[in-house]
């Protein structure tokens, strides 16, 4: 998955059109302006709770096109609001679109890879200065950057002897194709991949099962950002806001095999030719709230009710009063495609959290 996304040259975030109308998929940013006003309501609200600092920063990880960062920073700036911005950018291409993006706004900008931000946060190979280093408070705004980090997917089956063998479904080439396959691996390894994905030991796995035979997907990536975020907020206060699709209960029969690939638009098999669709999977909230747990308490529910919540429909509402009604129709399709359970509003989870100011 890391390769056909990342890759410099022949990796699919590298394409000059993935994100939009003209792309093969779109977010919810672009959906409608009012998803970016909805978490610029909120940021304003961190921003309060964490007593309205002067000096403080918003990172936001996977930016996409810089449109939701771009609604972000305009209710901000509504209130004379300007943190420094950074954004954690892997794709050149992106990275262009969302200079242009921002440019109308005078905060201060940076561009960082994953990896460097991911160093960043937890302090390691750190090059001084840099205002992220300080004391400031951060918040942190993860808007489908979960869903394509790569996981791994372990089965087990008891043997006629009453023993557990464990294997490990991988990719293999098969007359010039690509093609599922499964080696074998200890139970040694599959505990690690277990316990790195935030999962329950395997025994406890065995049980909920409660079969001779079943399948895990595993999100080892996951855990390295949550307790770096969980981490840094603690110590220098700040927030964290995740939107992504997702459970937050593993369902053993729904969410053992969730890799899906989409191009133009339409579901497409995640071995055919690579680079050319966007392939992500499924991410289990309920881990990530429960490794977070250590750090800081946090709120889990479904995107629709967190833009319900947060006064969507009034915003809506307030805004349609003085625009023509063909607008305000376009507006409530794209706030319904957002909020409605069969659309966007169940499937899509969001994870929030704020560590209070340490400050006085």
């Amino acid at each position: 998955m890391n390769i056909a996304l990342t890759h410099r040259t022949g990796g699919y975030y590298n394409r000059e059109q993935v994100i939009g109308k003209d792309g093969d998929f779109t977010t919810a940013p672009e959906i409608s302006g009012f998803y970016g006003a909805i978490v610029g309501l909120w940021c304003l609200h961190v921003w309060q709770q964490l007593g309205s600092p002067k000096h403080w920063n918003i990172v936001e990880l996977g930016p996409g096109r810089g449109t939701l960062m771009h609604d972000v920073l305009h209710q901000l700036k509504r209130k004379e609001c300007f943190p420094t911005v950074w954004l954690l950018e892997t794709s050149k291409t992106l990275r262009q679109q969302q200079k242009e993006c921002l440019a109308s706004y005078p905060q201060k900008k940076f561009w960082l890879t994953p990896r460097e931000g991911h160093e960043l946060v937890t302090q390691e190979n750190r090059a001084e200065p840099t205002s992220w280093h300080g004391d400031n408070p951060t918040v942190f705004i993860a808007n489908e950057f979960f869903d394509c980090f790569p996981v791994e997917q372990v089965s087990c089956v008891r043997d006629d002897d009453q023993m557990w063998q464990w294997f490990q479904r991988c990719v293999a080439r098969e007359n010039n194709k690509f093609v599922w396959d499964t080696r074998p691996i200890s139970a040694e390894k599959a505990k690690t991949l277990l316990c790195a994905s935030m999962r329950t030991t395997i025994e406890q796995e065995k049980e909920r099962h409660l079969s001779s035979r079943f399948s895990v997907e595993c999100r080892p990536y996951d855990a390295l950002w949550i307790q770096a975020l969980g981490e840094w907020v603690t110590k220098h206060s700040g927030a964290i806001f995740i939107c992504d699709y997702g459970y937050e209960a593993q369902n053993p029969k729904k969410a053992n095999d969730t890799i899906q690939a989409i191009r133009g638009g339409a579901k497409a098999s995640p071995l055919d030719h690579p680079g050319t669709a966007d392939i992500t999977a499924h991410v289990d909230f309920g881990a990530l709230q429960r490794e977070l747990a250590e750090y800081v308490d946090s709120t889990v529910c479904s995107q629709g009710q967190f833009l319900l919540d947060l006064g969507i429909i009034e915003l809506l509402q307030m805004k349609s009063i003085a625009t023509t009604p063909h607008q305000a129709a376009d507006w409530a399709q794209g706030v319904h495609r957002l909020v409605a359970p069969e659309q966007m509003g169940w499937i899509f989870k969001t994870l929030t959290a704020i560590s209070p100011s340490k400050k006085p």
